[in-house]
């Protein structure tokens, strides 16, 4: 798990957590999000979806592929985990 931290302004940081890495995709997770708990889903061509947690339904009626699914199965504690976190 790894914590980024960008700078956008003086004084203003984004923060978000990465919580896994494959090949073709990252899964994130962002500070300071909107309800309800969710992640991001981000792919290697720049396109971005959003899981809702802990059901692992994606956002504005997009598919999400069985590898995806899996790999987010897997990750579902720490996903959770992370958001609780990041989002108190």
């Amino acid at each position: 798990m790894l914590i980024i931290f960008f700078r956008i302004a003086k004084n203003v940081y984004f923060c978000q957590m990465k919580v896994a890495e494959y090949n073709s995709f990252k899964i994130y997770v962002y500070a300071d999000d909107h309800p309800p708990p969710h992640c991001h889903v981000r792919y290697s061509d720049g396109s971005e979806m959003s899981i809702d947690l802990p059901l692992l339904k994606p956002r504005y009626g997009e598919t999400i592929s069985k590898e995806v699914e899996k790999i987010l199965e897997l990750n579902l504690d720490e996903l959770c985990k992370a958001w609780e976190k990041l989002n108190q």
